[in-house]
């Protein structure tokens, strides 16, 4: 089973790739540095929530989103969205 950590940074990046973003443009949006976001989204990193407020912010999502399961990934921008 795959930790909590590599779940929330695969939605981060999933979310992330359909807003167009790289992982230095998140970074500079977010006020991270694009080591972080990268080491976030593989689920080396372990963000605090202010931290995940900054992602979520940034891709002007809802930080929950970040918690969905694998099974109801956003098909794009919109409905993360929602």
């Amino acid at each position: 089973m795959k930790n909590h950590y590599q779940q929330v940074g695969k939605r981060i990046r999933l979310i992330r790739k359909e807003a167009g973003l790289t992982q230095a443009q998140l970074a500079e949006k977010s006020g991270l540095s694009d080591n972080f976001v990268g080491l976030i989204e593989r689920g080396v990193g372990h963000p605090t929530l202010e931290t995940l407020g900054q992602i979520a912010d940034a891709l002007k999502v809802k930080m929950g989103e970040f918690f969905a399961s694998d099974g109801a990934e956003p098909k794009n921008k919109d409905q993360a969205i929602k």
